[in-house]
């Protein structure tokens, strides 16, 4: 019995409460994770879904996916009315049912806010109070105590203070900070950047950056179909200046929509399994996918497979360490290895990791192919083979290198990225989306070195042997037309 006892006391505490995809047609789909005693505010535009999130949770709007869970149970465990028992939603204009404000309390729930109500500046008369003749601050604040009094395990408030004054403000949040003390966990819509970061403080101080409620804009095919017509404006003009390119353009169109929308039924499939072995699959071909372009992607290969090889193990290392980095530190979603978040994240890595990869990998082998006569030379005075490559490693290391910093240095000024480009268009806050974009082009850049400096050491010494000799016969042209430069005998 005692181990049993212990046992159960070692067991984690779930999150108090957990969304995950939750969406409806107007709004959606929302992730989030809220921890006994903390409170989080939620900003965004007017009309970008703040309320309708709220009413999502409080499961007063069916949704049309995801899920939501209380203290680790799943929503569909509860009755309705269980669940918004302890998951109270209080709206931005509270309504009543009663003539006076004591017809919505029970004896047992007046003594639980009987210290309440002067706390809120309030009389112990409000509770006696005909309702009609309540200003809209009295009935803001008079309304938190009728969803305190019900002892909720989360309360969802929309614009609670909108209609107080600084001090009526203080006051609410000075009450709700003692609530959170006590194990409430709050969500917090407002418009105003201050009470947000207020809000995210109310729990002892830690902070955590506002939620941001996104308007997705959706596309219909008509709308892909007004865009297609510029592939064909594009294949009309290379008719008429006789540019023959038009069937490849419109080949390429049709293969790219094709291919994405693919793309996108597979990882449909896999965001409502949550599985994580389909996310793994999933993550082995992308990153096989990316490892055979970069091997195929130079001028030279390596016998016996080398250029996959290095291209495999370069790739899959520096990815998975910088992806699962993010997920585990920056990112944070719950569980860490969402798809959501994990396949997005490592698509972005793999394409600045490619790219780095590649040209290090063709850079280096085109460099042996030509200074061979010098390398060699070094080799006949007998300085070590480190010694001999270190130029070439460095200036390979280099060249794929460049581009990341490039990228990064034309960040803001002269192009303004993609993932930051499609959250401001989501809606996103201008200064949360270049916080993003920073995060991620650090993470590139992490990455893109780790795979070049990787690719480069390990084709250095691929191309020797253990007498430290260079083994040129390791290395043959991708293409018969070129051939490697034979040494003066």
């Amino acid at each position: 019995m005692q181990i049993e006892a212990s046992a159960q006391r070692m067991q984690p505490i779930p999150p108090r409460l957990v969304v995950r995809h939750l969406q409806s047609p107007r709004s959606g789909p929302h992730a989030l994770q809220l921890d006994r005693g903390e409170c989080v505010a939620i900003r965004g535009r007017s009309g970008s879904g703040k309320s309708v999130l709220l009413r999502l949770i409080a499961d007063l709007d069916p949704p049309t996916g995801g899920t939501v869970e209380l203290d680790g149970q799943p929503r569909e465990q509860f009755s309705g009315p269980q669940w918004r028992r302890r998951v109270i939603y209080q709206s931005a204009e509270p309504a009543w049912w009663a003539p006076t404000v004591g017809d919505h309390f029970d004896a047992a729930q007046r003594l639980r806010i009987a210290q309440m109500v002067e706390a809120l500046g309030l009389p112990q008369t409000s509770l006696g109070a005909e309702v009609l003749r309540l200003s809209t601050g009295e009935r803001q604040r008079l309304a938190l105590l009728r969803s305190l009094a019900r002892e909720p395990a989360v309360l969802l408030l929309d614009e609670p203070t909108a209609a107080l004054d600084a001090e009526s403000t203080q006051a609410y949040e000075d009450l709700l900070r003692r609530q959170c003390g006590q194990g409430l966990a709050i969500l917090w819509v407002t418009h105003s950047d201050e009470q947000a970061r207020r809000g995210n403080t109310l729990a002892g101080g830690r902070w955590r950056p506002p939620l941001s409620v996104m308007t997705v804009i959706h596309l219909q095919f008509t709308d892909i179909a007004l865009a297609a017509l510029l592939a064909l404006v594009n294949a009309a003009i290379s008719l008429l200046l006789q540019l023959r390119v038009h069937r490849q353009m419109l080949w390429a169109a049709m293969r790219m929509a094709v291919q994405l929308l693919l793309v996108g039924w597979v990882l449909r499939l896999v965001f409502q399994t949550q599985s994580p072995l389909a996310t793994t699959l999933v993550a082995l071909v992308m990153v096989t996918a990316a490892a055979r372009e970069v091997a195929a992607r130079p001028s030279w290969r390596l016998s016996n497979g080398g250029n996959f090889g290095i291209a495999a193990a370069t790739v899959a290392i520096s990815s998975a360490a910088t992806v699962v980095l993010a997920l585990l530190t920056a990112i944070r979603p719950n569980p860490w290895h969402d798809p959501r978040y994990a396949i997005p994240l490592l698509g972005i890595v793999l394409g600045s990791v490619l790219n780095a990869a590649s040209l290090g990998l063709d850079t280096f082998f085109d460099g042996i192919a030509v200074h061979r006569p010098g390398v060699e030379a070094q080799l006949a005075l007998g300085l070590p083979m480190k010694t001999a490559l270190q130029e070439l490693v460095r200036t390979s290391i280099r060249r794929g290198i460049v581009p990341i910093i490039n990228q990064m240095s034309a960040a803001g000024i002269i192009t303004l990225p993609g993932i930051m480009t499609g959250q401001l268009l989501a809606g996103m806050d201008p200064i949360d989306a270049a916080k993003y974009q920073i995060v991620l082009l650090l993470l590139l850049t992490g990455a893109g070195g780790l795979a070049c400096v990787g690719a480069v050491l390990m084709a250095a010494r691929m191309i020797s042997d253990d007498r430290q000799r260079l083994r040129i016969d390791r290395l043959s042209p991708a293409k018969p037309a070129r051939s490697v430069p034979a040494g003066k005998g």
